[in-house]
């Protein structure tokens, strides 16, 4: 198989895994990156779709469910009111700190079954595939 073929089945397996572990949480894999994007505090929505890599109109649905869920709220951005910022609200950081705990647990499991160089290499080849696309 070549690289693409690869990464998409890595991403449909991750996937899958994704869901079953989220499962009881109540999000899918969208939303989960949504709210651990806003762990960190309130971001501008033009910076979600960077941070997450969909289209805005697909972070439009997945931000229209979870504020639907009481998970998050847009408000105007006060340093540019011709947009919005998104953040958790406190259901939604409650939710946010499980997925960061089941992201942590796929993470600590690569870990152990790599190197610290494989993944490295691992990290520059998606980059620059990134950086090629």
């Amino acid at each position: 198989m070549g690289v693409i073929q690869d990464v998409q089945r890595a991403t449909h397996v991750l996937g899958r895994h994704l869901e079953s572990a989220l499962a009881d949480i109540g999000v899918d894999q969208g939303e989960a990156h949504v709210l651990s994007a806003l762990a960190a505090g309130p971001r501008p929505i033009a910076e979600l779709v960077e941070a997450i890599g969909v289209k805005r109109s697909t972070l439009t649905n997945i931000l229209d469910r979870l504020e639907a869920r009481g998970l998050t709220r847009r408000a105007i951005n006060p340093a540019d009111r011709r947009s919005f910022v998104v953040q958790s609200t406190r259901a939604g950081g409650r939710a946010a700190r499980k997925v960061a705990g089941r992201f942590a647990a796929v993470d600590a499991s690569l870990a152990q079954a790599t190197t610290a160089d494989e993944r490295v290499a691992f990290e520059s080849v998606l980059a620059t595939l990134e950086e090629l696309l």
